[in-house]
C-alpha cells in the first residue's frame, strides 16, 4: 500500500474520489462508459458479423444501443444481428474466412471425425493463426487483407487436399469423402465453376482430387 498513490485524481476529464482500490474499478467505468468505447466496440462487431468497411450510419446506431443500454453486449447485438444490414444480399458473403473459420469449416463439410488435435492446430500455425497466439491484446484481424495472399491461400489448398486424401497430418482420418455428398452438402459454397471442374475429375476417376477442388473452392473462403 505504500507505494500507491491514494489521492484525488482526474481521469479522461472526470474526477476520481480518493477511495483506495476502488479508484481502479471507477476508472474502467469510465472507459467502459465512453463514448470512443461504445464507437470502437460497435465497429469491432459490425465488421466481424456484416463488413469489412461497415457503414457508419450502422456503427453509429450500434453505439447509440451499446451507451444508451449502459454497455449491454446483448442488446448491441440484437440491433446489429435484427438489422437489414446483417441480412442484406450486397453483405452475404463478402466476408473472407480466416485460417481458423477455413480450417474449421473444411473439416465440418468433409465430415470427418478428428480424434486428435495436433494436426488441427499445426495447420493453424502454418496458416499464420496459431490458436491462442495472437501477440497482441486487440486479437487476430478478421479482414481479407490480412489473410488474402499467395502463401495463405497454399496453406489451405494443403489442408484441402489433405482432407480429401482422408489425412491430416500424420494421421489417417476414418472417412472417405463422397464427391456427390459434399456438392449436396456444401449448397451455394461450391460455386458453379468449381462444381464443373469437380465433375470433371470425378468422371477422371480421380475424387480425391475432385473433393479437394470443393473444399479449396472460392465459395469456401467466404462466410
Amino acid at each position: 500500500p505504500r507505494t500507491h498513490d491514494a489521492g484525488e485524481k482526474t481521469w479522461l476529464g472526470r474526477r476520481i474520489a480518493a477511495s483506495g482500490k476502488a479508484q481502479g474499478d471507477e476508472a474502467l467505468d469510465v472507459l467502459a462508459s465512453h463514448p470512443a468505447t461504445a464507437h470502437h466496440l460497435s465497429f469491432k462487431l459490425a465488421q466481424y458479423f456484416v463488413s469489412d468497411r461497415p457503414d457508419p450510419a450502422l456503427v453509429a446506431r450500434l453505439a447509440k444501443v451499446y451507451l444508451g443500454s449502459d454497455g449491454n453486449i446483448t442488446a448491441v447485438l440484437r440491433e446489429l444481428l435484427l438489422g437489414d444490414a446483417f441480412w442484406s444480399p450486397q453483405n452475404m458473403g463478402t466476408k473472407f474466412k480466416t485460417p481458423y473459420h477455413y480450417t474449421l469449416s473444411a473439416l465440418r463439410a468433409s465430415g470427418c471425425t478428428i480424434t486428435k488435435v495436433q494436426g488441427v492446430l499445426n495447420h493453424l500455425s502454418a496458416q499464420g493463426m496459431p490458436l491462442f497466439g495472437c501477440q497482441t491484446p486487440d486479437g487476430y484481424k478478421n479482414t481479407e487483407a490480412a489473410w488474402l495472399n499467395p502463401d495463405g491461400m497454399s496453406k489451405r489448398i494443403n489442408v484441402a487436399t489433405q482432407l480429401a486424401n482422408g489425412r491430416l497430418g500424420a494421421e489417417r482420418l476414418p472417412c472417405t469423402l463422397d464427391t456427390d455428398a459434399l456438392m449436396a452438402h456444401l449448397g451455394p459454397l461450391a460455386t458453379p465453376a468449381t462444381r464443373e471442374l469437380a465433375q470433371r475429375q470425378q468422371q477422371s476417376k480421380d475424387p480425391a482430387l475432385a473433393a479437394a477442388l470443393l473444399l479449396a473452392g472460392p465459395g469456401m473462403m467466404r462466410r
